[in-house]
């Protein structure tokens, strides 16, 4: 008998041994065939890997309709060798990354995944320079990672059109282990930034990324307060996202400026009021009230008690105005303790 089962977010058909009328005998949950990741990866890049895909220019606005499989193994192959990668993948893998910047599934790709502002393409439409190590490095497959890095053949600190590193794409998609991997390379700057100096603790920072912050501020040559072409830190991107923990990560530290960051000479805590973020906003707070001397303090409270009777009064806007900031009398004041000063 024929059935369907779900593992995740896939349909899969799988044949039961125990037809309808044996239903009080225990049936053992589905399993997926041994190996079935593997088996679709390799699906995935044999594919993109005939001729026929590969003489597909990366310029290209859309998937041609004569090869509508390309967004789904383009975009997909990676979680599967994430899950199980062997021989076989790696070595399809390593084919495809070859000259990945020239193929038409890392345009795909990073249409796919890109935010509007964040398009790493040239004036052509494409994306010169996204290196096969920058696209293991993005897509988190750290086996094939470590393979071409075996390769002796690429250059950790090679950058694509927007000056973006492996080490920084690493830190875009949130993949701990494979930052973990470039940071053991000798050469690898994790303190260097874009075409914009957004670093890869600003884009882990501004995507929500707590492994891939924790692991990048424990690096002694990392500044937390590297300021991007537009003004912000990371402090600054992670308060106007709403990412506490990322926010509490970087209030650990005493060498975190609070007053600068946010873009437009303006303070993380004014965006992160700004945006709703009431969260963020109690803890800048109550950082800020650390050390505070009574008239510092007494200041403060007369500060926040205009800030509100203004809300209060104010008619319209995002939530009707309604993020009012917490008095600090009604703040517990975090603790002194601190990661590195």
């Amino acid at each position: 008998m024929l059935s369907r089962a779900r593992h995740g977010g896939e349909v899969l058909i799988y044949r039961s041994a125990y037809p309808l009328h044996t239903a009080r005998v225990p049936v053992p949950k589905p399993q997926l065939a041994p190996q079935t990741h593997s088996v679709l990866a390799e699906v995935c890049l044999t594919y993109l890997n005939f001729r026929h895909v590969c003489c597909f220019s990366p310029t290209l606005h859309s998937v041609p309709p004569s090869a509508p499989f390309i967004e789904y193994a383009a975009c997909y192959w990676s979680i599967h060798a994430r899950r199980e990668t062997t021989e076989d993948v790696k070595t399809l893998a390593l084919k495809l990354l070859d000259k990945y910047d020239e193929h038409i599934s890392s345009k795909v790709l990073l249409s796919h995944e890109m935010r509007f502002w964040e398009w790493p393409f040239n004036r052509e439409d494409t994306p010169r320079g996204f290196t096969g190590l920058h696209g293991a490095a993005y897509l988190g497959c750290v086996e094939i990672m470590i393979a071409l890095l075996d390769t002796n053949k690429w250059d950790v600190q090679a950058t694509d059109h927007c000056g973006n590193t492996a080490i920084i794409w690493a830190a875009r998609g949130g993949h701990e282990e494979a930052v973990r991997v470039l940071l053991e390379q000798s050469k690898v700057d994790p303190d260097r930034g874009d075409k914009c100096n957004r670093t890869p603790l600003w884009w882990a920072a501004c995507n929500g990324h707590k492994g891939v912050v924790r692991t990048l501020l424990a690096q002694e040559n990392v500044n937390p307060n590297q300021v991007s072409r537009s003004g912000e830190t990371p402090l600054g991107r992670a308060a106007i996202g709403g990412h506490e923990v990322v926010v509490g990560m970087l209030l650990e530290r005493n060498d975190v400026d609070l007053n600068k960051g946010g873009g437009l000479d303006q303070a993380p805590l004014w965006l992160a009021s700004g945006n709703g973020r009431r969260g963020v906003v109690r803890m800048l707070l109550a950082r800020m009230l650390l050390g505070l001397d009574d008239i510092k303090l007494n200041e403060i409270i007369s500060i926040v008690t205009k800030a509100n009777k203004r809300i209060q009064g104010y008619a319209g806007g995002p939530q009707s105005a309604g993020l009012f900031f917490p008095h600090p009398s009604e703040l517990s004041k975090p603790s002194s303790k601190s990661t590195r000063s």
